[in-house]
């Protein structure tokens, strides 16, 4: 378990690190510094050193040992890995938008702006899948299953959700705006929790344009008539299109998700993604009238999509970093849409599982 299941941004992290960007960054001056291919030999050698041990001996002191060496090892790589992408932030034109506050107006002021800190990027706790799952993700091409049931909700800032945790008053349902506006003033008169407010508002537009111009997640706009249409970034349409990324052809993704993946303009992209991309196996959607999930509203709608990943779009899978390119005939099956979905079974507006 202690290296299987990891806490980290599943959305945020290298999918792929190119080793020799790798190597200049974390050789740099020192050239007798171990390269990235060493280090990864080195952590999964450890990695098969530390299940040996805990096969035999069970929980001791020695696994303790060994499990601090590994944690040590990847968090001086992750350090690298998060210089690379905060170079991807530079190389983009990214600013970090630092939010103010206008004492005059007693509100919001214009926020300013510098570069990416290594700092912000480390908040982020970004997964470098291609370093902690290196076998999976760059030998064997992905994953063979992937469940999920990510967060549905739009990614910007959430008044009522922030202030609801410095006033029992702030209820996320059951305020009018008049009221909520008048506690939300009162609050903010409050210096700990107006720099609370301030951090918090400063958390969103780096990651938003991040995000939306990021490769690997291209498909959360769409052209649509000649304009590019997209809407606010949803947590739920960035995991899927996670998913997708990161199975292997032939792997299967469970997920459940809003209605709006096949209602909404702004997933068109994702649609595309889905029908030329994927065998789809099933999108089945729920009513939440008999209470399938506590806390959600009676009238949400949600589905539970399966699909089969059958080809890779050619930007992905020659990686953001200029990874290998894919076989040739994986490139035509995708420049040929043969292995996309044509039909598949759908029910719409049930209330019971069952």
């Amino acid at each position: 378990i202690d290296f299987n299941i990891l806490p980290g941004n599943s959305l945020v992290g290298l999918m792929r690190v190119d080793k020799h960007e790798f190597d200049a960054k974390y050789r740099q001056g020192d050239l007798f510094r171990k390269s990235f291919r060493e280090l990864l030999d080195e952590k999964n050698r450890k990695l098969a050193t530390y299940r040996d041990v805990a096969a035999a001996l069970g929980n001791s002191t020695d696994l303790r040992v060994l499990r601090d060496d590994i944690d040590a090892a990847m968090a001086d790589a992750n350090g690298v890995m998060n210089e690379l992408v905060q170079d991807q932030f530079a190389e983009r034109g990214i600013k970090f938008e630092q939010a103010t506050w206008d004492a005059t107006k007693g509100a919001l002021g214009k926020p300013k702006k510098r570069k990416v800190e290594l700092a912000d990027v480390a908040m982020q706790r970004p997964l470098h899948w291609g370093y902690v799952f290196d076998d999976i993700v760059q030998r064997r091409g992905g994953f063979d299953i992937i469940l999920a049931n990510p967060p549905w909700e739009v990614f910007k800032p959430q008044a009522k959700e922030f202030f609801a945790d410095h006033s029992d008053l702030v209820s996320k349902n059951k305020m009018t705006i008049k009221e909520f506006e008048k506690e939300q003033d009162k609050l903010l008169r409050d210096k700990a929790v107006r720099a609370a407010w301030l951090a918090y508002e400063s958390r969103f537009p780096h990651m938003n344009q991040y995000f939306r111009l990021a490769n690997e997640y291209r498909h959360q706009s769409a052209i649509v008539d000649g304009r590019r249409v997209g809407s606010d970034l949803n947590l739920y349409k960035l995991f899927t299109e996670r998913c997708f990324t990161l199975l292997r052809p032939g792997g299967h993704c469970g997920i459940v998700i809003p209605s709006g993946i096949y209602t909404d303009l702004g997933a068109k992209g994702l649609r595309n993604l889905l029908f030329e991309h994927t065998h789809i196996q099933g999108l089945f959607c729920f009513e939440n009238r008999k209470m399938i999930f506590e806390g959600v509203d009676s009238r949400f709608k949600f589905i539970v999509l399966t699909f089969e990943k059958t080809s890779t779009p050619r930007l992905q899978a020659m990686g953001e970093n200029n990874a290998s390119a894919p076989p040739d005939d994986l490139l035509a099956s995708t420049r040929t849409g043969a292995l996309g979905t044509t039909r598949f079974p759908a029910a719409f507006m049930r209330h019971d599982v069952a």
